[in-house]
């Protein structure tokens, strides 16, 4: 019998959006969920994904894709749309695809905020110039909360002895 009283709903969406994202961009696994959209990046990258998660994010994916006449005369005769962002770099467009396809926010840069010497990171200024990069990406898919969430981030490396490099 099950309780009259409510009950907290398990918070599922996040864990479920992450399974259907690697399973589509890891070359080890296959999706039963077969992606619409693929975004062609800089050096020859691939990102795999649906146009109605990509919709429901982003104004700009809504606008582009809503047009169905636009879309369908360009999908392929696997019904996949190619977009094509190859000025946009992989390293940067996996942080933006994750926090748009997996609604990750909380870790979405792992470390980056407690240390700047990460693997990627040699020094504050590559770290702040990686973050200017997503943001500048953030930005032409308009995505204003990922610019307000990056920002936040760059907030936290502003020191004295940046400020000017950060300004310029």
């Amino acid at each position: 019998m099950e309780s009259v009283t409510k009950r907290p709903v398990k918070e599922t969406l996040r864990k479920d959006l992450t399974v259907v994202w690697n399973s589509n961009n890891l070359a080890s696994t296959h999706s039963s969920f077969t992606p619409d959209v693929v975004l062609r990046l800089a050096e020859g990258r691939q990102v795999h994904a649906h146009s109605t998660i990509l919709r429901a994010w982003s104004v700009y994916f809504d606008d582009f894709l809503s047009e169905e006449e636009w879309t369908k005369l360009r999908r392929s005769h696997k019904k996949v749309l190619k977009v094509n962002l190859q000025h946009m770099q992989f390293g940067v467009m996996e942080y933006v695809m994750k926090w748009l396809c997996c609604s990750q926010t909380e870790g979405l840069f792992g470390s980056l905020g407690e240390s700047p010497s990460n693997y990627l990171m040699q020094n504050v200024d590559s770290v702040l110039e990686f973050l200017f990069e997503v943001i500048a990406v953030a930005n032409e898919l308009l995505l204003f909360p990922l610019v307000l969430l990056t920002s936040q981030l760059i907030l936290k490396f502003l020191n004295i002895h940046n400020a000017c490099y950060i300004l310029s």
